[in-house]
């Protein structure tokens, strides 16, 4: 990202690589509070006309915006795995509150 860029675009990058940071280390609360501003910044890039960009600005917004969109793809790879923890703590939740509700149960009818 050497060669200038709409000010709004290299915003948009360092919150996607801020974003990508977050989703590595795994502060999931912080991620999803910054990702609601992400996608309204990403809103609007549509401000930005390509028509006003030179050639190489061009090329290198298209560089920029390939790398954002792979960022992306791992950010979502990490919120399903995360997800899929989160699956199955809930299902082991709920099978531990099954359990105890039985053995409840049968020690309420033992007792009597």
């Amino acid at each position: 990202m050497d060669e200038v860029l709409p000010k709004i675009i290299v915003e948009l990058y360092q919150m996607n690589l801020t974003l990508l940071d977050m989703a590595a280390k795994e502060e999931w609360d912080l991620l999803v509070e910054m990702a609601a501003g992400y996608m309204l910044k990403k809103q609007d890039i549509m401000e930005v006309s390509a028509d006003d960009l030179s050639v190489a600005e061009r090329e290198n917004l298209k560089k920029v915006l390939k790398q954002m969109v792979e960022n992306e793809g791992e950010i979502t790879r990490k919120l399903q795995a995360r997800l899929h923890v989160l699956k199955q703590n809930l299902s082991s939740i709920h099978r531990g509150t099954t359990f105890s509700k039985l053995y409840s149960s049968q020690q309420t009818s033992s007792i009597h």
